[in-house]
């Protein structure tokens, strides 16, 4: 998998991103298909915020791009699980393993752990990034349609305000993205109330 993330990289960036390779082929065919480019995307906008955000640190950050989906490899049930919970353990547990600096850990643990911005709130700047990034690469990807398209569209729409809503955490972003977002909310009604039943396990 030819990934890297662009500015700069690590041994564990690297080691990180072969962990999600090794996870990604005990997931469902859908998400296969869809999470190598949801975090090539994601890693684009995490080098771009990380430009804006010099005091930062880029590999917790690259770090967590890489580990901060690998838990619906756990998930029996996506819509009562919550993936999160499950990431950070994975990326706890594979950097304890692998003699992680316990500080760096921590961090990478609340990126991971805090980035839907539902129970769990980003309070750093790398959280705020992995957060922002994510819900970035939904605005710019195709997300909201294999939503619509697995015949959820009023979850797709909520979704969308969800994403727009986190993407507040840095509010040059935001405003960079409101087009975009306004564009979508147009859009989404418009598509047809279809059900692709080959998508199901998305």
């Amino acid at each position: 998998m030819s990934r890297q993330l662009e500015s700069g990289s690590s041994t564990m960036v690297q080691m990180a991103e072969g962990q999600f390779a090794l996870q990604l082929v005990s997931m469902s065919q859908a998400l296969q298909d869809l999470l190598p480019k949801h975090l090539q995307i994601m890693g684009k906008w995490a080098d771009r915020i990380l430009g804006m955000y010099p005091d930062a640190n880029p590999e917790v950050v690259k770090v967590a791009v890489w580990f901060h989906d690998i838990g619906y490899v756990d998930c029996e049930d996506y819509d009562r699980d919550d993936h999160a919970v499950y990431s950070e353990v994975r990326a706890i547990q594979f950097l304890r393993a692998n003699d992680y600096s316990q500080n760096k850990l921590e961090q990478v643990a609340h990126c991971v752990r805090a980035h839907r911005c539902k129970d769990v709130q980003p309070e750093t700047i790398e959280a705020k990034i992995i957060a922002v990034a994510d819900s970035a690469s939904h605005l710019t990807d195709y997300a909201y349609i294999n939503l619509t398209q697995l015949g959820i569209k009023d979850y797709a729409m909520e979704k969308l305000e969800r994403d727009y809503r986190d993407v507040g955490l840095l509010p040059e972003v935001k405003q960079e993205l409101s087009p975009l977002y306004e564009a979508w909310k147009q859009l989404l009604p418009q598509f047809p109330d279809w059900k692709i039943t080959d998508m199901e396990g998305a």
